[in-house]
């Protein structure tokens, strides 16, 4: 048996909800990181931050395991 309308829009609610606070958890994660590592966040960075996508956190988390600067993060 199929979903009624409501039921469709939903559950795509939902997933979108989901994915959406799954990047705002990575983003507090990245962010949360540069400054255990690097201390203040610069203004610049910051505004990347929130416009970054999931895949650009993801990148700019792994390499904040290797950088020694935070330039080195977003290079």
């Amino acid at each position: 048996m199929g979903m009624t309308v409501t039921e469709r829009e939903r559950a795509e609610g939902f997933k979108e909800g989901r994915e959406k606070g799954l990047e705002e958890g990575r983003k507090t994660l990245v962010e949360r990181l540069l400054r255990t590592k690097f201390g203040e966040i610069p203004a610049t960075v910051q505004a990347r931050l929130d416009s970054a996508s999931g895949s650009d956190l993801d990148r700019w988390g792994d390499r904040i395991l290797t950088a020694s600067k935070l330039e080195e993060v977003f290079a």
